[in-house]
C-alpha cells in the first residue's frame, strides 16, 4: 500500500513559490498534497526568513506520520550554492538535529543570484550568466514560471541536460532528484 505524500514548500517568495509548486505538479503531485508555507512579510530578507523557519520544517519533515517531503529554496544572492547549503547545515546543527541524510526527501533549490536568473534563460534570454546579477523581476509570475519548471522536469527525468551557463541548476536537479 503506498503512503501519502505531502510535500512543504518553504522558500522566499512568490516567483520561487510559483516555480516550485508548477514543478511539483508537473511532477504529478496533486495540488492538494503541496503545501507552501506562508511566505515571509514584504519587508526584510527572504533569505533570513527561511533560515529561521528551515530547522522547524525538517523537524515537522522528519517526525510527521504522513509521508512529507520538503523542498526548500533560498537565493545565494551574494553567496555561493554551496555556502547557502551549508548555512543551512549550520541551522540543523545549532538546533540539534542530525545533519540532512542523503536518502530524506528533503529538497535544497538555491539560484545563483536569484529565480529569475533562471528564468531569464529559459524564457529565450541564453545568454544569462550566473555571475550577472539583477535580472528583472516578472509581473506574470506563472507565465514566467512555467519553461523553468517543464525545464527543471525533463532533467530530473534525464530527457535534456541543465544547461552548461547555469550550474546551480544543475544543482537543483540533483536536489530535486532526492523526491519521491
Amino acid at each position: 500500500m503506498s503512503r501519502r505524500v505531502q510535500v512543504v514548500v518553504l522558500c522566499e517568495d512568490l516567483q520561487s513559490a510559483t516555480l516550485l509548486r508548477q514543478y511539483l505538479y508537473l511532477r504529478g503531485f496533486p495540488r492538494r498534497s503541496v503545501r507552501v508555507e506562508a511566505l515571509p512579510a514584504s519587508s526584510g530578507c527572504g533569505s533570513q526568513g527561511v533560515r529561521e523557519r528551515y530547522a522547524e520544517a525538517v523537524h515537522a519533515n522528519r517526525t510527521r506520520h504522513v509521508a512529507e517531503a520538503l523542498v526548500v529554496h533560498i537565493d545565494a544572492d551574494n553567496h555561493s550554492v554551496d555556502e547557502r547549503h551549508t548555512e543551512l547545515a549550520k541551522v540543523l546543527a545549532a538546533a540539534g538535529q542530525a545533519p540532512r541524510a542523503n536518502e530524506e526527501a528533503i529538497a535544497i533549490v538555491v539560484p545563483r543570484w536569484e529565480t529569475e536568473t533562471w528564468l531569464h534563460h529559459f524564457l529565450g534570454r541564453n545568454s544569462v550568466l550566473e555571475s550577472h546579477r539583477g535580472y528583472p523581476k516578472f509581473a506574470q509570475q506563472h507565465d514566467a514560471a512555467t519553461p523553468t519548471a517543464k525545464a527543471l522536469l525533463d532533467c530530473v527525468r534525464n530527457i535534456t541536460s541543465p544547461p552548461a551557463n547555469l550550474p546551480s541548476f544543475a544543482t537543483a536537479v540533483a536536489e530535486l532528484a532526492r523526491l519521491p
